[in-house]
């Protein structure tokens, strides 16, 4: 690398590793100079690596919240299932309880009373959703 590519640098360092990298330069038959600009870059390498580990922490966290979304869309499709049998059941309930009134007394008692039951069931419900909301309040 040419020299104007270089920057100069003066820091202070402690006597031991001072030796060390001495040392270290002399087994390897390099200046100092060359083995201070390679231990930084291994240390700036191993920065990187450490780095990208949180990376990865990240992956696996994002892969843990799919699943974690997954299984709650899973239990929300069962819980949907299962409310739409209740509603087919009780519907079938209210049909059969018609029926059964139209046998014992005639069809329009049977209609009008059936009518009468439905309005007061979803008035009663009305009156419990009304009363949680003034509850949460």
């Amino acid at each position: 690398m040419p020299f104007k590519f270089k920057r100069h640098q003066s820091i202070y360092i402690d006597e031991k590793l001072d030796k060390r990298i001495t040392d270290s330069a002399v087994s390897e038959k390099k200046s100092k100079n060359k083995m201070i600009n390679e231990l930084i870059r291994i240390g700036l390498s191993k920065r990187d690596e450490d780095m990208l580990g949180l990376d990865e922490i990240a992956k696996t966290i994002k892969a843990d919240l799919q699943l974690t979304r997954d299984s709650i869309r899973l239990q929300s499709n069962r819980i949907a299932t299962l409310l739409s049998k209740i509603g087919l059941h009780s519907i079938a309930a209210r049909y059969q309880v018609t029926h059964i009134h139209a046998k014992l007394t005639d069809g329009e008692a049977a209609k009008k009373n059936a009518e009468s039951g439905w309005q007061y069931a979803v008035s009663k419900l009305k009156e419990t959703a009304r009363e949680s909301d003034d509850s949460k309040e």
